[in-house]
């Protein structure tokens, strides 16, 4: 008989404001946000949000 391996993992979703303050205390500077890979416009209802941050 074969023995069922589980994993267990942890999501954590943030909020746009939450993810501002993180970025911001490791000194990274956002520079656009999106709701998709095509570039769309970031709105606080997105589903997802893909953000690109610099280094400052």
């Amino acid at each position: 008989m074969e023995r069922e391996k589980t994993n267990l993992f942890f999501v954590r979703l943030y909020s746009p404001t939450e993810i501002r303050i993180l970025l911001k205390k490791v000194g990274m500077r956002i520079y656009a946000m999106y709701t998709d890979w095509e570039g769309k416009a970031f709105f606080n209802n997105s589903r997802r949000m893909i953000i690109v941050a610099q280094k400052i």
